[in-house]
């Protein structure tokens, strides 16, 4: 009997624990960001998400539904992977500062379209309209990530909608909401640890093609093929694209990464078989692929 009312008090004290935990998750989240300059705190706190399964509700009619917005797991950045369906934002900021601020909300990705609706005078109007698919030098803001400028009057409060569409790539973003001097001040290292690491692949990409003319090599043209497209992918992925000139960012930009990994993995594999010997017909990869294709 003992042994049964112990086990009956610790189920109450693991359950109350848990309840209290549930309890402090849910009150970390909050419904307006107030600001009164530079912003640093995870947007993942401030900012809900609906997704429109049916492709066609307009502002007005997204503003009705704020009840079925969601949240996502705090200091966790929004990835819903591969979704054809438009996405939308919703985020209230308030400026306590005494003096009106200029901000910088800015999308880390590599959406297709990028609509930023802001509330002014009772209505819902889009203010800008942004896109990876537009080289650096063509926006409105001059920066690699997609920037949408705004104005924050004192004491006001200012309510956004932000609908995201991206039918070619994933829906995994970063957004950020400051002033325009601590914009993204979390990624200005990592930015030059992947630029060195960009020129160092270079690098070795180059000694192999200059290696494949002097030893007369057609293996280290290979080498040096794959090692570009590592480049090409890293520059893809990191949204440094944009930062070329015009003409090669569209060019580049018109090749889907996927087709350059598949690409680089078969230069890759035919390194692998150089490097350890041409295998005989037995040992051949191809058949291995088409019993992976049969299953």
């Amino acid at each position: 009997m003992k042994g049964v009312l112990l086990s009956i008090i610790g189920f109450l004290i693991l359950g109350s624990g848990l309840t209290v935990r549930s309890q402090n998750k849910e009150n970390k989240y909050r419904d307006t960001l107030y600001v009164d300059g530079a912003n640093l705190q995870h947007m993942s706190r401030y900012i809900t998400y609906y997704v429109d399964s049916t492709n066609q509700i307009s502002v007005n009619e997204i503003a009705g539904l704020q009840s079925r917005f969601r949240k996502w797991e705090l200091g966790q950045n929004l990835n819903l992977g591969l979704n054809p369906y438009p996405v939308w934002l919703r985020l209230n900021v308030t400026n306590l500062a005494d003096y009106s601020i200029r901000f910088w909300l800015s999308f880390y990705t590599h959406a297709d379209s990028v609509w930023v609706f802001q509330q002014v005078n009772n209505k819902f109007i889009c203010t800008d309209t942004l896109s990876y698919n537009i080289a650096q030098n063509e926006r409105k803001v001059d920066a690699r990530f997609l920037v949408a400028p705004l104005r924050i009057e004192s004491k006001h409060t200012r309510q956004f909608f932000v609908k995201v569409l991206s039918r070619t790539k994933t829906q995994n973003f970063v957004v950020d909401f400051t002033t325009p001097e601590s914009n993204l001040l979390w990624e200005r290292d990592f930015l030059s640890t992947v630029l060195f690491f960009t020129g160092c692949f270079t690098l070795v990409s180059l000694i192999s093609f200059l290696l494949a003319i002097v030893l007369r090599e057609i293996m280290f043209v290979y080498y040096g093929a794959y090692i570009f497209s590592v480049i090409l992918l890293l520059l893809s992925q990191e949204l440094i694209l944009p930062v070329l000139p015009s003409n090669v960012f569209y060019f580049l930009n018109g090749i889907h990464p996927m087709s350059v990994a598949i690409l680089g993995l078969c230069i890759h594999y035919r390194v692998i078989l150089y490097i350890f010997g041409n295998p005989g017909p037995d040992k051949k990869i191809s058949p291995i692929f088409r019993k992976v294709n049969q299953c």
